[in-house]
């Protein structure tokens, strides 16, 4: 394969998957197209924190404030004082997701507020649990959530197991309200390679989902998107287009074929088509999907650059080179014009190491030398000078040198 920019596959239980960032192929290996998981958000019933935007520290901590007071003159209307704690604890470890500390200091302190909380749900009198079980099954769920966004997810996996098991247990097993924790558990095993067990999970998310709410509804496509990831994640590339055509159909029924979601499928079905060698087929659906974007989002938008990233793989791919180092171009202006290369330069020094080695196969020593020295210095300010990355793109710079100064 070509030298190829990746479209981050996986499924998330925390919240709904943006437009897909670029990440890339260096240090001498050569990276594939992959697939642009969409998953669901949780509903209501197992909410997960959310971060406020913009609030500065006066007013996260007047939030916190008022939150504490809200949630105890409610609980103290309703005559649930012995849950008022709890409560509490629940809300003020949501908050904690605001600005104003390190994530990871957050996410520790909000974890000790929500285990408190369990603890005291856990010790209520019998009649207070019976109001307060799906109040548990929730702190479950943003406990396992905190935990999956740390990477732990055995301990994740634990906590959304605890979750169902609560919402079984006062909902029955085919309550709209599970799918989520399902949809949760076959993130986690998704993410943890385990394939049965994730596939289990999203199956039972999705039959909850098609009785509850219809064959054609954008939730019923997402979990068919993550059905698609699990298989082309496990080779099974024709059960992924099964999976992945099952959920355009939806969505084009659902949302318009001008809707970014349709764009993203089309995404998908063309990752598939480039594993399994079917350049023409996944040039198409990549072209539309890029059709499609261009008129949703406008010529600038930052999901464009991996769009462009993939085209330019396939062209590569097919010896194409003059036009994939265009497209490359293409998905260079947007990378550099957009806010995220303040964030994560990583992307430009990425497309920069691929643009090189495509000059590298059109025999231009001299441009091929100055985007790998260029792609040297973003890597080496943002990994490190020892770092391999820094140090592969070093290498071919140097070698670029040798071999203009040998002809």
């Amino acid at each position: 394969n070509g030298g190829a920019f990746v479209v981050a596959p996986g499924q998330k239980p925390v919240q709904r998957a943006e437009a897909a960032a670029v990440t890339g192929a260096c240090e001498g290996w050569e990276a594939p197209l992959s697939v642009q998981a969409t998953p669901r958000s949780p509903n209501s019933a197992h909410e997960t924190p959310k971060k406020l935007q913009g609030v500065d520290e006066t007013l996260r901590t007047e939030s916190l404030q008022n939150l504490q007071g809200a949630v105890a003159t409610f609980l103290l209307d309703s005559g649930l004082q012995g849950l008022q704690t709890a409560n509490t604890q629940t809300g003020l470890a949501t908050d904690l997701d605001a600005p104003g500390k390190s994530a990871d200091r957050k996410s520790e302190e909000a974890l000790v507020l929500l285990k408190e909380a369990i603890a005291i749900y856990e010790g209520a009198q019998s009649e207070e649990m019976q109001h307060s079980d799906m109040n548990l099954a929730a702190t479950h769920d943003i406990i396992g959530s905190f935990l999956f966004n740390q990477g732990k997810y055995p301990d994740a996996v634990e906590e959304f197991k605890r979750c169902l098991s609560i919402g079984e247990k006062a909902l029955g097993k085919e309550h709209p309200r599970l799918s989520a924790a399902h949809n949760h558990l076959g993130t986690v095993y998704f993410k943890q390679g385990k394939i049965e067990a994730a596939l289990w999970h999203n199956r039972q998310s999705l039959a909850i989902e098609v009785a509850a709410l219809g064959g054609t509804h954008p939730d019923v496509a997402t979990t068919h998107s993550n059905i698609g990831s699990v298989f082309f994640n496990n080779g099974r590339y024709e059960d992924a287009v099964a999976e992945f055509e099952a959920c355009l159909a939806i969505r084009r029924e659902a949302l318009g074929e001008g809707h970014v979601d349709v764009a993203e499928t089309h995404n998908n079905i063309g990752a598939v088509r480039f594993y399994q060698g079917k350049y023409s087929e996944a040039q198409e659906q990549h072209e539309r999907c890029l059709a499609i974007k261009l008129k949703a989002l406008g010529e600038s938008h930052p999901s464009l650059a991996a769009t462009y990233a993939n085209i330019g793989t396939l062209l590569d791919t097919q010896g194409k080179h003059e036009e994939a180092l265009h497209q490359l171009e293409k998905c260079l202006a947007i990378q550099k014009s957009s806010t995220e290369e303040e964030e994560d330069p990583r992307a430009v020094g990425h497309t920069k190491f691929v643009m090189a080695r495509l000059q590298l196969k059109r025999g231009d020593l001299g441009n091929a030398g100055e985007l790998f020295r260029d792609c040297a210095g973003i890597y080496g300010r943002a990994y490190g000078e020892g770092h391999r990355q820094t140090l592969a793109a070093v290498t071919e710079a140097r070698r670029c040198l040798e071999w203009r100064q040998d002809v």
